[in-house]
């Protein structure tokens, strides 16, 4: 079956840690798939996969990235941690054997997010984020982020995202200011 050959490559790849954290993200993502009518088992992959290049070192990931989208931009040289979902988009394709651009988007923009992203990269976006193994959402605020519809879950997470890098002094991204701007823009 083809979810364990990448369950199998994601072990090989990851510590237990993140490997956890990808299982849940997975379960998640499908939860969330079923939740707004997105594809579960695409949603399921792309949850599991999102961070299968995070471990990998730094000029691997630089180089996977750089591959994946061309040159990078200036905040992705100035902010190494974005780059991961980039190589790891890399790696499904070109050692996977992944074609779906569905999903290796969702993988692509699962850390900062896109103008233009579809549902399925929505909802592993916001999957990560909500997946129960994280400690920075209590169960109550979880499910009350589950209520909303997926364009303002999105746009919470966005939110709570920009708080974090703010208090840490980090610019959020570009990419990430332009989904916002192109969701809260109604």
């Amino acid at each position: 079956m083809v979810k364990e050959v990448y369950k199998k490559a994601l072990r090989e790849m990851l510590k237990h840690k993140r490997y956890e954290h990808s299982l849940r993200s997975a379960q998640t993502a499908g939860e969330l798939a079923g939740r707004y009518g997105a594809d579960r088992d695409k949603a399921w992959i792309a949850g599991l996969l999102h961070d299968i290049s995070r471990e990998q070192s730094p000029d691997t990931i630089r180089e996977w990235a750089t591959l994946d989208k061309g040159a990078l931009t200036s905040y992705e040289e100035a902010h190494f941690n974005v780059l991961h979902s980039y190589a790891s988009a890399w790696y499904c394709s070109n050692k996977l054997g992944i074609d779906d651009q569905s999903v290796l988007n969702a993988i692509r923009f699962h850390t900062t997010g896109a103008a233009g992203m579809d549902l399925l990269a929505k909802v592993v976006f916001a999957a990560d984020y909500l997946e129960p193994g994280r400690d920075h959402l209590s169960s109550r605020k979880r499910g009350e982020l589950l209520n909303l519809s997926i364009d303002d879950l999105v746009v919470s997470v966005l939110e709570s995202t920009r708080f974090y890098l703010e208090s840490k002094d980090i610019p959020m991204s570009p990419d990430s200011w332009e989904l916002y701007r192109e969701l809260t823009k109604r």
